[in-house]
C-alpha cells in the first residue's frame, strides 16, 4: 500500500502543475519513470513511451515541435533536427510542400494528382494525426475531396498498392 499511497500523491502534485498549463505538452519524470503528459481539455494523458517508440505513434509525435526539455526527458536527442519547431510552422512547411506539388502538376488536377495528394495526407496521418486533423479541419473544402469520394474510390480500387500500414479500409 505504501507504494501506491507514493504514487497518488506524486499523481495528485502532476495533475495541480499540469492543470495550470492547459492545452500544452510536457515531458516529466514521474517516480524514475519517463513519461509524456499533455493537458488537452484539463484531463492529462501520461504515456509511459519514450525515444522511438514515441516518434512511431503518430497520436503523441510531435515531430520538430518536441523542445529540448522534452527531447532530453524522453530520450530524443539525435533522433530529431536540432532545430524547434512549433506545430504551426510545420503545418505551414507541409502546406507549402502540398501547394508545390499542386504548381508543378502539368495536366492540373486528375487521379493521379488526386491519389498523389492522398498518399501525402496518408503519410502525414501515418506520422503525426494531431498535424493531419489539423490541416483536414483548417482546409476541409479544399482535402474533403481528396479523403472522401471521388478519391476514396479510387483508393479503394488500389489499395493493395497503396497499403503501407495497417489502418484499415474504411471509409
Amino acid at each position: 500500500m505504501g507504494n501506491f499511497s507514493r504514487q497518488m500523491k506524486i499523481s495528485s502534485a502532476l495533475l495541480k502543475r499540469l492543470q495550470s498549463r492547459q492545452g500544452t505538452f510536457a515531458a516529466v519524470n514521474v517516480g524514475g519513470s519517463r513519461s509524456f503528459t499533455t493537458t488537452e481539455g484539463h484531463r492529462p494523458t501520461i504515456v509511459h513511451k519514450r525515444s522511438l517508440d514515441i516518434l512511431h505513434d503518430p497520436w503523441f509525435n510531435k515531430g520538430t515541435a518536441f523542445s529540448m526539455t522534452e527531447r532530453d526527458r524522453l530520450d530524443l536527442r539525435g533522433l530529431l533536427p536540432p532545430n524547434v519547431m512549433t506545430s504551426e510552422q510545420q503545418i505551414e512547411r507541409f502546406m507549402a510542400d502540398l501547394k508545390r506539388l499542386q504548381l508543378s502538376a502539368r495536366d492540373g488536377p486528375s487521379d493521379p494528382y488526386s491519389l498523389a495528394k492522398w498518399r501525402i495526407l496518408n503519410r502525414l496521418h501515418d506520422r503525426n494525426e494531431t498535424m493531419y486533423y489539423k490541416v483536414l479541419i483548417d482546409n476541409i473544402e479544399e482535402y474533403a475531396p481528396i479523403v472522401y469520394t471521388p478519391t476514396a474510390g479510387l483508393v479503394c480500387q488500389k489499395y493493395s498498392g497503396l497499403f503501407r500500414r495497417p489502418r484499415g479500409n474504411v471509409f
